[in-house]
């Protein structure tokens, strides 16, 4: 685009020229221009002489500024230092990466972007990039390579030092923040206490298996997401782990696993550390409750087979909400309400009244059978 713009000098130095006409003959979309001359600007290079009126041509003029301009560098958190040599800053995520993310596919994932980044690093050890050049180059979406970025940014290792503006590029430092930054432990409820191995953890799962869910589906879906969070516990006993990365090594709607977490958490076998920002990775912590917990119940015993618990059959298919009032009669012979089919059949869509095809008298709920 400076090109364009030179061309467009006069010979008293002066460039003439509209946005429009720049984004035609740069192939570039009028509102990447836009920014690209801010950018210019903003490093003193070119000089807005006079602004275009009407979405007409504007003129500007060249200056050297002298030595290029560095934005100045933040200040950095205690113990923390600039990195400025590219080799260094790619060690610098080789000793991180397994405390960033825990599977090989998002350290992979973060390392080419880490890489994208340090190809971008200049003499000073600045960092000149847009998010969308990352994007391209990384071969992923803006909105993804965004929050990348921050989990970099959150870990220390990547401090901003200008913005973008108007989508243009950013600026960068590397730093060795020290010893992997940890997010503090919560403080746990009384009587309970962290687990950090695997196997321990596995084991917990075990002995609270039955008092978490009645039926041998529920049971096997909640073990299933419980080993994968498990696979994805370091060496601190510190889980990180996305609702989307969980939701697809267990091949479950993404809600689902959402409401499977909310389960496991409510039981307090597992502790939320830190949130996850704009759907990336969240972490957690394992705890052992001690005697297993029962779930409150809505009101007082409906008669003397009612179980003694929370119904979690919505579990089963797909993550719908249990229906407000009394539970269904039970099968013939099983004697326990609630269950949503014969007991050869657990996963069999329990019979609501009504006419088949029809509406249940209130006319809120389409008949199942």
């Amino acid at each position: 685009m400076w090109n364009a713009l030179i061309d467009r000098m006069d010979d008293n130095g002066i460039i003439t020229a509209s946005e429009s006409d720049l984004a035609e003959a740069t192939f570039t979309l009028r509102q990447t221009v836009h920014a690209r001359i801010g950018v210019l600007r903003g490093s003193a290079l070119l000089q807005l002489v006079q602004e275009g009126r009407g979405g007409g041509a504007a003129r500007y003029g060249v200056s050297d500024p002298g030595q290029p301009r560095q934005a100045p560098l933040p200040a950095l958190p205690e113990g923390s230092r600039w990195l400025r040599d590219p080799g260094g800053a790619r060690a610098l995520f080789d000793q991180h990466a397994g405390h960033i993310a825990t599977t090989t596919r998002q350290r992979e994932q973060l390392r080419q972007l880490w890489n994208a980044l340090i190809d971008r690093m200049d003499d000073n050890g600045i960092i000149t990039a847009s998010e969308s050049d990352l994007a391209e180059a990384t071969f992923t979406l803006q909105r993804t390579v965004h929050n990348r970025i921050g989990a970099l940014r959150d870990r220390g290792l990547l401090q901003l030092v200008q913005e973008g503006r108007g989508g243009g590029a950013a600026r960068y430092g590397v730093s060795d923040p020290g010893q992997p930054r940890q997010a503090p432990l919560p403080a746990l409820p009384e009587g309970s206490r962290w687990l950090r191995d695997p196997g321990g953890a596995r084991a917990l799962f075990d002995q609270h298996a039955d008092h978490i869910a009645t039926t041998t589906p529920q049971r096997e879906q909640l073990r299933q997401l419980w080993n994968a969070l498990i696979d994805r516990m370091d060496d601190n006993g510190i889980i990180t782990a996305s609702g989307s990365d969980l939701a697809e090594a267990t091949s479950a709607p993404q809600p689902t696993v959402h409401d499977r977490i909310g389960v496991l958490r409510d039981r307090g076998l597992l502790q939320l550390v830190r949130e996850g920002r704009g759907g990336g990775a969240a972490r957690y912590g394992v705890s052992d409750p001690g005697q297993p917990r029962q779930a409150p119940l809505p009101g007082p015993a409906l008669g003397p087979d009612r179980p003694q618990g929370e119904d979690l059959s919505w579990l089963d298919h797909g993550g719908t909400l249990p229906m407000s009032g009394p539970a269904p009669a039970s099968p013939a012979g099983t004697g326990l309400p609630g269950l949503p089919g014969p007991l050869d059949d657990p996963d069999a869509p329990p019979r609501r009244p009504g006419r088949r095809g029809g509406r249940n008298r209130g006319g809120r709920y389409p008949a199942w059978a």
